[in-house]
């Protein structure tokens, strides 16, 4: 039986169209404010960092306010400070992140999938939180205007990961 990939819905009282808008052109109001490149055609490559960190992401598939899709192309994953260290830096390399927007009435769903991330790769505790907060963040920024980008976060979803981390061991 195949391991799920991260996956997570949450509705968002936002049209489509500003949720696509979000996902390609405000990255760095909800994901991290350390966002270099082009996010909005097909083809375009950013780079997100994390302190010590970074994706390089490519957007392999664009539906206009349905889907967006984004391949890691490279990255280095350094485990904050008080968790266990990271063996595989490039372990995101060859997933796919994709961004599902689907209207039943008037709510908007998102669905971000990491295809590839799942319980098996050693980041697994990190980066559930960090997509878990992430998402949050989007949310709050179509919902309430501001996001919480990574040079925003206190240190509440890192405690998550480390408490996680330990009930794995």
């Amino acid at each position: 039986m195949k391991t799920p990939d991260y996956q997570r819905s949450i509705k968002i009282a936002a049209a489509p169209q500003d949720v696509f808008n979000a996902i390609t052109q405000r990255i760095p109001e909800w994901w991290s404010e350390a966002f270099e490149g082009a996010s909005k055609e097909l083809d375009d490559v950013f780079i997100v960092r994390f302190g010590p960190s970074f994706f390089q992401m490519r957007i392999a598939n664009l539906v206009k306010d349905q889907k967006v899709e984004w391949y890691c192309m490279d990255t280095h994953q350094q485990a904050p400070p008080g968790t266990r260290p990271v063996d595989n830096p490039k372990e995101w390399v060859g997933t796919n992140v994709i961004w599902n927007i689907t209207v039943q009435g008037t709510e908007t769903t998102l669905t971000l999938i990491h295809e590839g991330l799942t319980p098996a790769f050693e980041c697994w505790a990190i980066c559930e939180q960090g997509w878990n907060q992430t998402i949050n963040s989007l949310q709050r920024l179509l919902d309430k205007g501001k996001g919480l980008p990574f040079a925003c976060l206190s240190g509440e979803f890192l405690e998550q990961a480390r408490v996680q981390q330990a009930m794995e061991q």
